[in-house]
């Protein structure tokens, strides 16, 4: 039922590198998102917002996903399945 001491390490590292990665990526993502114009703009129907906010905030959590993944689990037919479907879906 519970896990080892090794499995906890590994779980808590693979968070936590989805986090730092996710943290550093979020203000990249930003500017790409200002250049290529995905930006949220007040004024059009249904904004509550006061200033432009960018749409693509989802990209630097999939990415820092993606990485954590590729570190720390196999790379299993089952894996690609769910690494392929989630590119789809971004």
């Amino acid at each position: 039922m519970f896990l080892n001491t090794a499995v906890w390490i590994k779980v808590m590292l693979a968070i936590l590198i989805a986090f730092v990665v996710s943290f550093a990526l979020t203000p990249v993502v930003k500017i790409l998102a200002q250049k290529v114009g995905a930006m949220d703009v007040p004024g059009e129907a249904r904004r509550v917002h006061d200033h432009p906010i960018p749409r693509m905030g989802g990209l630097a959590i999939f990415l820092g996903f993606i990485v954590s993944m590729l570190l720390f689990v196999d790379i299993t037919q089952e894996v690609r399945g769910i690494l392929l479907g989630s590119i789809i879906i971004v």
